[in-house]
């Protein structure tokens, strides 16, 4: 027999008689009665150990276990997710659907455009609950930023270029930031020495703010040699930010970024690891956009 939790008088041979029963004279849920009947008041979790929320199905099956996706999470109960070869080999297809378009992460199918263009946490509760998560939370800095690296650099985050980039505004920006911001560049070079210095400023030891400073031939003098060499002067001088952009602009912006970044791994360009202030102690930084070339 099931009585009801919010009269105590009556009592039903069937919990559906019951749900009948809170509906129509309390009000009361199907969720809400059978957390009240059945459960003592405790709604339960995600049992990945997630803490979310799990789906209410009927007072005849409750709640289900899990969130949808998150049992691939629990070791031994979804075999794909302990699976190396699989893993592998979804993440290698993944990457392909992204770079032929046919997968775009994060857009909007109704909109066209990244759920988070033009939000913030002061107007999005999302990106609010992101930010608060991760606020002050040392341990979870660290282990998100440690999963950033690794997705990008196995190829399961796609670094977005040009215009399928969020914050994409015609391909204005400068040479030396699209230069530095190459991938090869980054994953073949600067990370590569992040790595051997154990990810701390060769002076200060900070772990904070680092960049990968050029103690022999600077970045400025190998970025103006080769962009010289294909001829970047003669056919785009008068300015770095350009308000008309082309498609042979953005292709030479490219092929100077790539050259840029083979010269520094097949010379094995020289660089220390410094933090961003020991980095400015080093020299002034005067970028090269600065400079006609």
């Amino acid at each position: 027999m099931f009585k009801c939790p919010y009269c105590s008088e009556k009592e039903y041979p069937k919990i559906d008689s019951l749900r009948i029963h809170c509906s129509k004279s309390h009000k009361i849920t199907s969720k809400q009665m059978y957390v009240d009947v059945v459960l003592c008041g405790i709604e339960p979790k995600c049992k990945c150990g997630c803490n979310g929320e799990v789906k209410f199905l009927d007072t005849g099956r409750g709640f289900s276990e899990y969130i949808w996706g998150h049992a691939a999470r629990v070791p031994g109960k979804n075999n794909w997710g302990n699976n190396e070869k699989a893993v592998e080999k979804s993440l290698k297809k993944r990457k392909e659907m992204i770079e032929s378009g046919e997968h775009k992460p994060f857009l909007l199918k109704e909109t066209g455009k990244y759920w988070m263009e033009g939000l913030t946490k002061e107007t999005d509760i999302r990106l609010k609950q992101m930010s608060d998560s991760i606020k002050n939370n040392e341990e979870e800095i660290k282990t998100r930023s440690k999963r950033m690296k690794e997705n990008r650099l196995n190829g399961t985050t796609v670094t977005l270029k040009g215009d399928k980039h969020s914050q994409w505004k015609g391909g204005i920006s400068a040479l030396n930031n699209y230069v530095r911001n190459n991938k090869e560049l980054y994953q073949h070079w600067k990370y590569p020495i992040l790595e051997k210095y154990e990810f701390v400023c060769s002076e200060c030891k900070s772990t904070k703010g680092l960049e990968v400073h050029h103690d022999k031939e600077t970045f400025s003098e190998i970025l103006r040699k080769i962009a010289k060499q294909n001829n970047w002067n003669e056919n785009f001088s008068t300015s770095f930010n350009m308000t008309t952009i082309s498609n042979e602009l953005i292709n030479l912006k490219e092929k100077i970024a790539n050259e840029v970044a083979e010269y520094h791994i097949a010379q094995k360009v020289s660089g220390i690891a410094l933090c961003n202030i020991c980095h400015d102690k080093k020299h002034d930084k005067k970028s090269i956009e600065d400079e006609d070339i």
